[in-house]
């Protein structure tokens, strides 16, 4: 048997017709017993859908997809998201985009550089400790030396 509380008595007390309901609503009600209930959509299901930034482009705000960003580089007090050819700002910092985002395939490769390593071609050694990254979209990036421990760690895993 389960019982349904709608209201406390402070609640229905001010207006006389809340105060019947309320009054209905202590008795046991049999038939809700089956009654189906809306469930959220399971953390699994909710975890594997990637976050969407916002980005600024003529006075207009753009909801883009992590899959479709080459990659974010620091601009000043901005960021700016490379999306092909297109270019978006954001507010929102390097170091807060790039602990969101290294989740979905998100690599720091320089201090004003975050790479989706989804949009690479491939990477390559390049002299001192440094790695250089071929896009889809034709730019090629390259990393610092403090950074080059982490991609080499990436690197030789084997799996990405």
């Amino acid at each position: 048997m389960k019982m349904k509380y709608h209201a406390s008595v402070e609640q229905t007390s001010a207006h006389p017709s809340l105060r019947e309901l309320y009054a209905r609503s202590l008795v046991p009600e049999l038939h809700d017993v089956t009654t189906p209930s809306i469930q959220k959509e399971p953390e699994s299901r909710q975890s594997l859908r990637s976050p969407r930034l916002i980005g600024e482009r003529a006075h207009r705000f753009h909801f883009l997809d992590t899959s479709s960003i080459d990659y974010l580089q620091v601009d000043g007090n901005y960021v700016t998201i490379h999306v092909g050819e297109d270019r978006y700002l954001t507010r929102a910092t390097l170091k807060y985009l790039s602990d969101v985002l290294t989740p979905y395939d998100f690599m720091r490769i320089d201090r004003s550089l975050l790479i989706n390593l989804q949009q690479v071609d491939y990477i390559e050694r390049l002299e001192s400790g440094r790695f250089g990254f071929q896009l889809h979209c034709g730019r090629y990036l390259v990393s610092n030396r403090e950074r080059g421990g982490a991609i080499l760690r990436l690197l030789r895993s084997g799996v990405f």
